[in-house]
């Protein structure tokens, strides 16, 4: 006999998501000013990233909606926080800790060699390019709007990081409404 929603909420069955975001809120909502999205706790930028997610997310394979959703609260939390993926592995599972992992940025000198070293990883993976999408058009929404020095000089870095972004992680035919989105955030006119 199959179990209503309430009869699973009674025995506190959560789904990976909801532990995800528990999860991500607890790491990320400290008071350090490392942990703020501009003036609000840095779970509103996590929100608004699962917000895109949400709406894109039947782009993808029903199969995997759950765990990219779960990445997409967590998809800071290893670049951020002192999570591992192998704590994410063990806490929820392996495409989880893999998608974050591989939208994680790697180390470098200055933004122009972190993009470079942390595109190709992206790219190689069909969901990882979706959540970085979602996360950039969280980003690029958000400072493109923004009023403070803070967010005006984000929009200039996503802005002119935008082509190398688009050239690294497009291609034809995929996630045509997303990129559309972006040209449009970004004022990207793509050259004929």
């Amino acid at each position: 006999m199959k179990k209503k929603a309430s009869d699973m909420k009674e025995k506190n069955i959560i789904s990976l998501s909801e532990k995800a975001r528990e999860y991500a809120y607890w790491k990320h909502n400290r008071p350090s000013e490392s942990q703020r999205y501009g003036s609000a706790p840095y779970s509103a930028h996590l929100e608004n990233v699962v917000d895109v997610i949400k709406r894109y997310i039947n782009l993808l394979d029903a199969e995997c909606h759950e765990d990219v959703i779960a990445a997409g609260y967590l998809h800071d939390s290893v670049e951020d926080t002192d999570t591992t993926p192998e704590m994410l592995k063990s806490i929820f599972n392996l495409r989880i800790a893999e998608l974050v992992l591989r939208v994680s940025n790697e180390r470098g000198w200055d933004k122009k060699e972190i993009l470079f070293k942390t595109l190709p990883k992206i790219w190689q993976n069909k969901q990882a390019t979706f959540l970085k999408l979602c996360d950039r058009i969280a980003n690029g929404s958000n400072s493109r709007k923004g009023d403070s020095d803070r967010a005006k000089a984000l929009y200039k870095r996503y802005s002119g990081e935008y082509p190398i972004f688009r050239y690294a992680l497009k291609v034809e035919g995929e996630f045509n409404d997303m990129w559309n989105e972006l040209d449009a955030i970004f004022d990207f006119e793509y050259p004929d």
